[in-house]
């Protein structure tokens, strides 16, 4: 259409926002149209009655009234029934498309549109609608023609509602004999190439085809009805599958036999990617919902247990620093003792569960981390562990007993897998994640860590439920151990993904936020004094049990233990410490008291005593920010709980 006759067509946009009306109407002016503007339902009618449209946009979300009503006000008038109305809305949903024809639409556009399609489409409803126009002046002017021509107009609109879009025609042998520009687009094939192929034979998959023909048969036969819209995939000429939503109709001669059939598709294969992405994000949300809620239950229970676990496995280390290893009962209370330990590992597992169970981080060099880590998990096995580091990997600030767990269940995994022995590959590299929609990360630097096995693989159908709690495909395992890894990464603010095999193996990938601050500076390690150690040190604890094992730790190294039971105690005990002149050199403080001052609030008014006060803060669950960010709120170190003599001994050795 012509720019000088396109002046003479008026088209009215509905549309609520702004900024919509300005690009569409620019969009039009630059095309000669004459063009006006409504931001509702009730000013667009007043605007009709005025002057009536050639053509209409419309929205579908209206303050005062849907487009849907909007449209079906219009169609039922007959002075405005005859309007071709085009929807144009972010909504794209079938049931939406079916809703806006079904009100007396003609098309249908998606937001965001491209100009080129909606001036196209505009142009090819302008020329129906003057068609239509003429039609009806033809039939007013010779009524012997009506039938005929009514016929004729129905066909015309048939073929020119889908202009648009894919438009096929097949005959009663399921060959071409019509397809259009956009058609031939879509599968990849010249018009001169595909005409009076075989639809079935050429475009459709192998997998889906037996059973696309016979439906296609019980249409020709009248079997069956024509379905309004239906989805199915095709191949185009480079072998790449589509996946197209076909609306159909089957074509009859004048005597009403079904000679052939014809159909508008739409290809909808980055919908599907998409939605697939979705689906796979909301799976993963859900995936996580679920550890938080047995974390929950999780992190109390282990609270309570490290408690106890921290007064066996201090009193066993400090029992076992004044024995023999000669003597009987060394035997047993090591074997206590290693009992303990495992209990504490297994604590570690719940607390990871925890909704506050953050870690407590240190910034670290990836590749000898992740060395030590392999060698003590696969010392003894039939495992052999190659490893490509790539060069200059950047640092993470990492929790490094919850990773080396989280690597531990990743390699136990993988050896299983592989249970007459092989080959695990340990791969790590830098990489920048920008806006992924298939990794959940925010943009920025990651170092990846890849560790694959080739052992028996994971089925499809239990590759989704791998880290569950509690889910396992192994009789004697807790399935426990994925699920805590997938909960470590997360806390780390990183992802786990994994892909798998029958019979090849399986990959799992980590990604974790590179450190923001410096390089690690390689430095000599300084030998630890065997000298004892000075000075005095009030803890508070308000468990007696703990109070007495740590009394006993402190004085066999040489210091002067003094005790408190909360908060208000603590801070009257340093109070006196200070006005008698013989302060307390450090301060060990529970983190939570029971019905008192836990270790945060003490650290507070500490801090306004004496701004240059030196305290720790312990706890057996981290479940405050306090533990992972300790320096933030008064600090100068962290005692996790349960801890031995010689873990108190280090402590005590950097003050």
């Amino acid at each position: 259409m012509a720019l000088l006759e396109n002046k003479e067509k008026h088209i009215l946009i509905i549309d609520d926002k702004i900024e919509n009306l300005k690009v569409l109407s620019m969009m039009l002016h630059e095309q000669n149209f004459t063009v006006r503007e409504a931001i509702n339902g009730s000013i667009a009618l007043k605007s009709i009655q005025k002057v009536k449209p050639d053509l209409i946009l419309l929205d579908i979300l209206l303050p005062d009234m849907n487009g849907y009503d909007l449209c079906k006000q219009l169609k039922s008038n007959i002075e405005t029934k005859n309007i071709p109305v085009l929807f144009i809305s972010v909504l794209d949903e079938t049931k939406d498309k079916i809703k806006a024809f079904d009100a007396g639409g003609v098309d249908y556009l998606r937001k965001p549109f491209e100009e080129q399609e909606v001036i196209a489409r505009i142009n090819t409803h302008l020329k129906i609608s003057e068609l239509q126009k003429r039609l009806e002046q033809e039939i007013e002017a010779n009524k012997k023609t009506e039938k005929y021509l009514y016929e004729e107009k129905k066909k015309a609109q048939k073929y020119l509602d889908i202009a648009c879009v894919m438009l096929v025609a097949l005959n009663s042998k399921g060959e071409i004999i019509l397809i259009n520009k956009k058609g031939c687009k879509i599968i990849g094939y010249k018009e001169e190439d595909i005409l009076r192929k075989n639809w079935f034979e050429t475009i459709i998959p192998k997998k889906i085809k037996e059973d696309m023909l016979n439906v296609f048969h019980k249409l020709m036969a009248g079997d069956v009805e024509s379905f309004e819209y239906f989805e199915n995939s095709i191949l185009t000429k480079d072998n790449q599958e589509r996946i197209l939503q076909f609306h159909n109709t089957v074509i009859k001669n004048e005597l009403g036999y079904i000679t052939g059939i014809l159909f508008s598709g739409e290809d909808i294969t980055e919908q599907r990617i998409a939605q697939e992405e979705k689906n796979k994000i909301e799976e993963q949300l859900r995936q996580s919902q679920k550890i938080e809620a047995i974390g929950t239950l999780a992190g109390g229970i282990a609270h309570d247990f490290n408690n106890m676990l921290g007064v066996i496995i201090g009193n066993t280390s400090y029992a076992l620093s004044r024995l023999n290893r000669d003597d009987e009962l060394f035997e047993i209370l090591s074997d206590v003792h290693e009992s303990a330990k495992r209990s504490q590992k297994l604590t570690r597992q719940l607390l990871t569960f925890a909704k506050g169970g953050d870690p407590i981080k240190k910034t670290v060099n990836i590749k000898e981390f992740i060395k030590e880590s392999v060698n003590f998990v696969t010392i003894g096995t039939k495992i052999i562990c190659e490893f490509d580091f790539k060069d200059d990997l950047w640092t993470v600030e990492i929790d490094v007993d919850q990773l080396n767990q989280a690597i531990s269940h990743l390699l136990l995994n993988a050896s299983h897998a592989m249970s007459e022995g092989g080959i695990i590959q340990i791969r790590s590299e830098n990489t920048i994640i920008e806006n992924d929609r298939i990794i959940p990360l925010l943009p920025g630097r990651y170092v990846k860590i890849s560790i694959q096995d080739h052992g028996l693989g994971i089925s499809e159908q239990y590759l989704s439920k791998i880290f569950e709690p509690y889910f396992s495909t192994k009789q004697k395992n807790s399935g426990l151990g994925l699920a805590t890894t997938y909960s470590i990464i997360k806390k780390h603010n990183g992802h786990i993904t994994v892909d798998s095999k029958i019979g090849e193996g399986t990959i799992f990938c980590i990604y974790l936020p590179a450190s923001k601050r410096a390089d690690i500076k390689k430095s000599e390690k300084k030998e630890a004094s065997q000298d004892k150690g000075h000075g005095k040190i009030l803890i508070m604890d308000d468990e007696e049990s703990i109070l007495r094992m740590v009394s006993r730790m402190l004085n066999s190294l040489g210091y002067e233990p003094y005790f408190s039971h909360d908060g208000d105690e603590t801070i009257k005990i340093y109070q006196e410490s200070l006005e008698s002149e013989k302060p307390f050199d450090l301060l060990i403080l529970d983190l939570t008291i029971p019905g008192g001052k836990g270790g945060a609030e003490t650290i507070k008014r500490l801090l306004d005593i004496n701004p240059n006060v030196k305290a720790v803060v312990s706890s057996g669950y981290s479940n405050d920010p306090v533990m992972a960010n300790f320096k933030n709120y008064g600090f100068c170190e962290v005692l996790p709980k349960p801890y031995t003599r010689n873990q108190l001994m280090d402590l005590l050795r950097k003050f």
